[in-house]
């Protein structure tokens, strides 16, 4: 998928979301600075829950993201990162919320993130780090100009 059609349905997409409450946020307890540059290991490991790439198209099937995040943990990797993208990647805010909890260590969502809107919710699910693309931040500046409330 081209980035700029990728972009254009992201946006589609988020025009029908609901404002989240930023007075429901409270800060994340897992450090994702402190657990990827730890001292405890030679190389941090960052392992990914993805149905999806945009590069790749579908990797296979998944198994719950929740069991797939406990069999990362006991792996010992530093995050778990889980795609939540609907239009590329076959994800969900949901997979994000369903594999936090059982996650000692910290969460990544990764999703073309074009509003704050999204950061909301991500930390609401249980994120503690995000992941974007900054060649989609800039393809999308001219959407930010038209759209109020876009970062």
């Amino acid at each position: 998928m081209e980035l700029q059609e990728w972009i254009d349905r992201k946006v589609e997409s988020l025009r029908i979301l609901n404002p989240s409450s930023a007075r429901n946020l409270t800060p994340s307890i897992r450090d994702f600075s402190l657990a990827v540059t730890t001292q405890k290991r030679f190389l941090a490991v960052v392992a990914e829950i993805a149905r999806a790439t945009p590069e790749e198209g579908t990797l296979g099937e998944v198994k719950e993201p929740a069991q797939l995040a406990e069999e990362f943990e006991s792996c010992g990797v530093a995050a778990v990162a889980v795609a939540t993208d609907e239009i590329a990647c076959g994800g969900s805010i949901q997979d994000l919320a369903r594999a936090s909890p059982v996650c000692s260590g910290p969460v990544v969502m990764r999703d073309l993130v074009l509003s704050r809107e999204q950061l909301y919710r991500a930390r609401l699910a249980g994120s503690d780090a995000v992941l974007s693309k900054s060649e989609a931040k800039r393809s999308c500046s001219a959407h930010r100009k038209r759209e109020r409330g876009w970062w």
